[in-house]
């Protein structure tokens, strides 16, 4: 498993480890109350907070290459576009929820 950690930038203390890929995690973007991950394992996640206040994987989403950035923007009617670089010199565009 390859593991990030998310901390408290005030205490710098280590809140919680987010486990769940199984390669680099090579982009982490926030978008809105979600953070995404990509990934070398082809996967994309998209973790939420659960009540409990822990970090969850929510989403996934498997890509056919491995996963080297991600990139949100709002296009001219304020749609929400999710930008995917892959291993294999594409970029995929996604339309993500408000």
């Amino acid at each position: 498993m390859f593991d990030f950690q998310m901390w408290d930038l005030k205490t710098l203390q280590c809140l919680q480890t987010l486990s769940g890929h199984t390669n680099f995690v090579t982009s982490l973007i926030c978008w809105d109350c979600y953070l995404l991950s990509g990934s070398l394992d082809n996967t994309l996640k998209v973790w939420a907070a659960t009540e409990s206040g822990d970090v969850q994987v929510v989403y996934e989403f498997k890509e056919e290459s491995g996963i080297l950035a991600l990139s949100g923007i709002e296009d001219s009617q304020s749609k929400h576009i999710l930008l995917v670089s892959c291993k294999d010199n594409t970029v995929r565009l996604y339309d993500l929820p408000s």
